[in-house]
């Protein structure tokens, strides 16, 4: 009937989507998302922002360094994470797109009333984008690598499951995971034979015995 209004009501897989999101549940990324964006409607970072990320990433602290060890290059069962990654207003220190999860290292200064409201600020932000937030203390990190890996393996098969990959059974040793120990040269001692007649010992001046 002419002058009637109607409205196209959403999709019920995309209200399904949107309260997944909204509830921080990883929804699977659909081929027009892509990977690059990870989350429909993601804020585009600015220039400054895109440059403060590579700049964190050259001066990046001794647990980031640990912890990228164990996430580059999908060591952690394929999973694929992106360190200091520009979202927003905001740089996250690790961002897997395919799970919806962010990692961030925490030393003591995050347990501040003030840093852990902030915090709690941008935790909220990137929950109702469909983004959770995984917080590790460079403590445990030092402390238990092999629990906090084990911890991260079971949540990342929970939000975006990887049946083909089983649980990595090799274990975490604190030489690899905390690689910032200064490398000491081994101590070269001299050959025996070149402190024979060869060697070039400084010679003593002898005294004069010619009378003046």
């Amino acid at each position: 009937m002419a002058g009637d209004a109607t409205t196209k009501p959403a999709s019920i897989p995309e209200a399904r989507c949107e309260a997944k999101r909204a509830s921080g549940e990883a929804v699977p990324l659909s081929p027009s998302d892509g990977e690059r964006v990870g989350v429909r409607g993601a804020p585009i970072p600015s220039k400054e922002h895109i440059e403060r990320a590579r700049r964190l990433r050259k001066k990046s602290t001794w647990a980031e360094r640990a912890l990228w060890r164990m996430l580059r290059s999908g060591r952690l069962a394929g999973y694929k994470f992106r360190r200091q990654h520009p979202y927003g207003e905001y740089i996250l220190d690790f961002y897997c797109a395919e799970a919806r999860l962010v990692l961030e290292m925490d030393g003591g200064g995050h347990g501040h009333p003030t840093k852990q409201l902030r915090d709690a600020n941008r935790d909220a932000f990137l929950q109702s984008h469909g983004i959770l937030v995984k917080r590790i203390w460079n403590s445990q990190l030092k402390r238990e690598p092999q629990v906090v890996r084990d911890s991260l393996w079971s949540l990342l098969q929970q939000r975006a499951p990887h049946p083909e990959n089983a649980k990595p059974a090799k274990r975490v040793t604190s030489r690899v995971l905390v690689p910032d120990r200064p490398a000491t040269k081994p101590l070269t001692l001299p050959s025996p034979h070149r402190m024979g007649r060869g060697c070039p010992l400084r010679r003593q001046k002898r005294k004069s015995t010619l009378p003046l």
